[in-house]
Order: structure tokens, then C-alpha cells, then sequence
């Protein structure tokens, strides 16, 4: 039995024999990838050059990825600016925080005025993932999600989140434009000469 499940929403459940499964599971795999990669041909898409070093969005099903490019967790990397004055990171309380790393102050928290909020995150085992549609959610040791930037299909994917020079967190499209930023900063169409977020 296979049961596929989207955020907790709606469940699909299949029964197949063991030889039926290996067969699919092989002829599934083979389309994954082809149409992954007939995909990246055909669009041509890549995520903003500007990311190096963010958070990058899964390319499969929602919470199909947890490695170390769409993952953010207590026990894997922060995200930082090109200065690393600045930094993105899940803090062992669950809490998902920008801070000033000069003043060594926090700038933003996701879901601040929420006190039940962190206990139930289970602390260590929150983390969250950039999602193949743009939309970013901090999620709890269970996958439920406690909060999201709410940007779901916004401009063209793959998509990124980073923080700019300026210390503000902000997830781009593969047009390097803005699509989310925490403090709801907005900025011009991107230069694509830059390596960096202003």
C-alpha cells in the first residue's frame, strides 16, 4: 500500500503487489528524471545566480527534498549575506530568526507574537524548506507547518531565499526579482549583472 499525502489536505491511497511496485517504482523514477531534466532544457531555468550559499527550492513534490540546498534545520547551515553580517538560521527553541550578527540582535523572528507557537515546534526538529512552488514553511517534527511566506507560484521557479546585503531575507524567482521579503521591502527589476542581493 502506497498513501501519498499533500500538507495533511488530501490523501491518495493505492495497493499494488510487491513485482507491480518494483516495476513502478522503477518506471517512476525514469520519468522523474526525464521530465526533470526535459524541463530544465526546455525552460532553461536555473535558480538567481544571486543564491550562492541560500536556500534553494526542492524541484519535485512538496516535501519531496531535506538535503542540505532545501533544507534549513538546527543541525545543517545557516544562511548568511555576502558580508556574513547578517544571518538566517533555525535557533535550537524552533524559532526560525534573522539576525544582526555585528549586534549580535535579532531583526525578525517568523512567528513572534505566538508563545504556544515554539513549544509545540518540538525545538529541535523544527526546520523549514523552501517548497518547488516558491512558498517557504516552517515546519514541525511532525511536517505540519506552523507558518509560510504565502508565496506559491509568484513569478517563475526554481526559486531561492537569501539575504541581501541590506540584511533583509528574501526569497527571488529565477528572474532574480523579488517575490518575499521579511520586512515587505520591495525593490526595482533586478540587475542581472549582480552576484549578490542589494
Amino acid at each position: 500500500m502506497v498513501q501519498c499525502c499533500r500538507q495533511g489536505k488530501f490523501c491518495f491511497t493505492f495497493e499494488f503487489t510487491l513485482t507491480e511496485t518494483a516495476q513502478m517504482s522503477s518506471m517512476l523514477a525514469f520519468v522523474g528524471v526525464a521530465v526533470g531534466g526535459l524541463l530544465h532544457v526546455v525552460t532553461g531555468a536555473t535558480h538567481c545566480p544571486r543564491c550562492a550559499g541560500g536556500l534553494v527550492s526542492n524541484v519535485g513534490p512538496v516535501f519531496s527534498s531535506l538535503d542540505n540546498l532545501h533544507y534549513l534545520g538546527t543541525t545543517h547551515r545557516d544562511i548568511y549575506d555576502p558580508l556574513k553580517k547578517y544571518r538566517a538560521t533555525m535557533q535550537d527553541d524552533g524559532n526560525f530568526v534573522l539576525t544582526d550578527v555585528v549586534k549580535q540582535k535579532p531583526i525578525w523572528a517568523a512567528n513572534p507574537n505566538k508563545a504556544w507557537y515554539y513549544f509545540y515546534l518540538k525545538s529541535s526538529n523544527s526546520y523549514v524548506v523552501l517548497q518547488g512552488d516558491g512558498n517557504a514553511v516552517l515546519c514541525g517534527t511532525d511536517g505540519h507547518p506552523f507558518w509560510a511566506t504565502n508565496t506559491a507560484n509568484k513569478g517563475p521557479g526554481p526559486y531561492c531565499m537569501t539575504v541581501s546585503v541590506a540584511g533583509v531575507l528574501v526569497i527571488l524567482d529565477s528572474d532574480c526579482n523579488r517575490i518575499w521579503s521579511h520586512d515587505g521591502s520591495v525593490r526595482g527589476p533586478a540587475k542581472t549583472n549582480l552576484t549578490f542581493e542589494p
